[in-house]
């Protein structure tokens, strides 16, 4: 089976070519070399998903998993590494942490058009907003409330209890 992440390089080649600031999240080059500045923050910004991507001998790695490697001391492997604030331009070690695909999937912010996540319109016209969570790949239906506000009551309760520090309730 295919590993879905690329196997980092060995942590002491890490520590040996980036040093990691802390107070910033960023990483730079311990060494000059040819078109590589050791003033500048090591990678780039990949705009198709807002995260920092960097070379090392001509592969490309998520900037995150080589910070939780350089601090931990150890590759991920099959995890993914969530960023707490979702903003994943945002590698400061306090704000990453170890999850599961599944885990990682629960602390995103959910967008329709009512504005609040777990929430939709229903056809019921007694009370006509319905709240309902995804878990385990089925969606469970939370009941149906008067207000949209009351729904994402009932949702964020839920969300907490399913998902615990991963639930995202916006």
């Amino acid at each position: 089976m295919k590993r879905p992440y690329k196997a980092l390089p060995p942590v002491e080649v890490l520590r040996d070519l980036l040093r990691y600031d802390s107070d910033t999240g960023q990483l730079y080059w311990r060494h000059r070399r040819s078109g590589v500045s050791t003033t500048r923050p090591a990678g780039h910004l990949n705009k198709s998903n807002n995260r920092v991507q960097l070379m090392i001998d001509r592969v490309s790695f998520q900037v995150h998993r080589v910070v939780w490697a350089m601090v931990t001391g150890e590759d991920p492997g099959d995890l993914t590494i969530d960023h707490i604030d979702r903003d994943p331009s945002n590698n400061r070690f306090e704000n990453l942490r170890l999850a599961t695909a599944r885990q990682q999937v629960q602390n995103r912010a959910g967008w329709n058009r009512y504005g609040l996540k777990g929430v939709r319109l229903s056809l019921s016209e007694r009370n006509p907003w319905r709240a309902q969570i995804a878990h385990n790949g089925q969606s469970i239906h939370l009941g149906n409330y008067a207000t949209a506000e009351e729904a994402h009551d009932a949702y964020q309760r839920a969300a907490a209890q399913i998902c615990g520090e991963f639930a995202c309730f916006e």
